[in-house]
């Protein structure tokens, strides 16, 4: 088991009764932390986010934690990040960036935009993204970004557009909206993608 999988397990076990076992897993859950994978932390900081939960201060709790996440490099600010790094990658036609990004498994996959097909297998995957790049004229820009986790697996959702790199055409006709799920697995203390999806509005 997790070193942070064993002190949650700790934590349901302080309680002297059923009861307040129900109420720490149940504000433990509130602050937003059911499941994690190993995270290394100080005893101190373990310890005073045992004491804001025995205290019911959820909002502190919660900050306690997405310290430790962040410390690790598991919050959502460094999901974020990989994602932001994904689509200057993108941009600057960079295959070896992108590449060193997804997940090196067989159970990857991808939907290109404006593409009928599901890309599936470590290789196809790569292979098509390189194809894609050498293609691609165009710059994307991310907005309305989410971002969703929940144990080792994190999904970000958000709206994008393509318009024209190196042009001065500036022409609707040449503009593609489209809205994009990227799905990612935290794997040797990293964030590596597993799935992109990309579909025109």
């Amino acid at each position: 088991m997790s070193a942070f999988g064993s002190y949650y397990f700790f934590i349901l076990s302080l309680g002297k009764t059923n009861t307040l076992k129900r109420k720490r897993a149940k504000l433990s859950r509130k602050a937003g932390f059911d499941c994690f994978p190993g995270l290394s932390c100080s005893t101190e900081k373990f310890g005073a986010l045992d004491r804001s939960l025995a205290a019911e201060r959820v909002e502190q709790a919660t900050e306690l934690m997405n310290q430790i996440l962040q410390a690790d490099g598991f919050g959502a600010d460094n999901v974020a990040k990989v994602n932001e790094e994904f689509y200057k990658a993108i941009n600057r036609r960079d295959f070896e960036t992108l590449q060193s990004l997804w997940l090196f498994s067989d159970q990857i996959s991808c939907a290109h935009i404006l593409c009928e097909d599901l890309v599936t297998g470590y290789d196809r995957v790569l292979e098509s993204w390189s194809a894609y790049l050498q293609s691609m004229t165009t710059q994307v820009e991310v907005k309305n970004e989410r971002i969703y986790i929940r144990g080792t697996v994190a999904w970000v959702t958000h709206e994008a557009v393509a318009t024209p790199k190196d042009t001065d055409v500036q022409s609707d006709y040449l503009r593609v909206d489209f809205l994009a799920t990227n799905i990612l697995q935290w794997t040797n203390n990293s964030w590596l993608f597993v799935h992109h999806h990309a579909s025109p509005l």
